[in-house]
């Protein structure tokens, strides 16, 4: 499981862990505030973007970034929305 907020972390917990060990690690590499994070169809893919709209492709198992792109929209970015196990829409305010 992995939960973001207003930082520039994604903390991954492991719910099945004893209580101690629940909090496996954190994916470290925005310099701005994560907005939002979705799991890619194909487990154990997780991508996350921030204020700047850069978006980092994770492999939550080995805790690295596996790609890094840039959006190039001018407006920042609302949320991702995952529509396959290859493909992802990110949107803004002017989703309809």
């Amino acid at each position: 499981m992995v939960s973001i907020a207003t930082e520039i972390i994604a903390n991954v917990w492991s719910p099945e862990a004893l209580i101690s060990d629940i909090h496996i690690g954190k994916l470290k590499g925005h310099r701005k505030a994560i907005t939002d994070g979705n799991y890619l169809s194909r487990a154990p893919f997780f991508v996350t973007i921030d204020l700047l709209n850069n978006m980092f492709i994770w492999d939550i198992k080995a805790m690295n970034v596996v790609q890094q792109l840039n959006t190039n929209m001018h407006n920042p970015v609302q949320g991702i929305l995952v529509l396959s196990n290859q493909a992802f829409w990110v949107y803004n305010k002017r989703f309809f």
